[in-house]
C-alpha cells in the first residue's frame, strides 16, 4: 500500500462504513427469512389449499358452481410459485458474509490506522484528507481549536504534519 492509496482509503472510509452497513442489514433480513422459512410446518400449505377448496372435515368438497374448484387450482399455483430454493438462499447468505467480512476488514483496518495518531495528527488528517480543506485553512482552524497560546503552526507545518501521520498509518496499515 502507499501514500495515495491510504488517502483514498481514508478519504472513502465514510462510504465505506455505510456499505459495511447495508451489506449487515441485507445479511441480517436474510437471515431472519431463512429461519423463518425453517420455522413453516410442512403442512401449513395443505391446510391453506384445504380451506380454499372449500373441503369439508370428511374430505369431501361441497358442491358448488366450480369456483371452489379455481380457487384451488389457483392455491396449488401459489404453493408451487411459493416455494423457495432455500439452497439458493444459503448460497447468498455464503456470499454476503464474505462481502461483509471483506468489507468489515477494511473498514477495521482504516480505523486501527487512525486511532494510532495523536489527537493533533488525526485531526490534520481527518481536515486535509476526508473534508478536504486547505493547508491554510486547516492553519487557520488548528490554530484557533488545537493549539494553545503561544504556539503556531504554518500551512507547511499542517503539511509536514499530514505527510508525517499518513507514513505513520501506512506503517500500522502494512503492518
Amino acid at each position: 500500500m502507499n501514500y495515495k492509496q491510504i488517502e483514498d482509503r481514508i478519504r472513502s472510509l465514510k462510504k465505506d462504513r455505510a456499505k459495511r452497513d447495508m451489506i449487515k442489514l441485507e445479511l441480517e433480513g436474510l437471515t431472519d427469512y431463512i429461519d423463518n422459512i425453517n420455522n413453516i410446518p410442512d403442512d401449513s400449505d395443505t391446510e391453506a389449499i384445504e380451506a380454499m377448496t372449500l373441503k369439508v372435515p370428511g374430505g369431501e368438497m361441497v358442491s358448488s358452481s366450480g369456483n371452489s374448484d379455481k380457487t384451488g387450482k389457483i392455491a396449488l399455483n401459489y404453493q408451487d410459485y411459493g416455494k423457495v430454493d432455500l439452497s439458493e438462499l444459503v448460497e447468498r447468505k455464503r456470499g454476503l458474509k464474505q462481502k461483509f467480512k471483506s468489507a468489515d476488514n477494511k473498514v477495521r483496518r482504516t480505523e486501527i490506522a487512525l486511532d494510532s495518531l495523536t489527537e493533533k495528527e488525526r485531526y490534520v488528517v481527518e481536515k486535509t484528507v476526508m473534508e478536504r480543506y486547505s493547508y491554510k485553512d486547516v492553519e487557520v482552524k488548528f490554530n484557533k481549536e488545537m493549539s494553545r497560546e503561544g504556539a503556531y503552526i504554518t500551512d507547511r507545518g499542517i503539511k509536514h504534519m499530514k505527510f508525517d501521520a499518513i507514513k505513520k498509518m501506512l506503517e500500522v496499515v502494512s503492518a
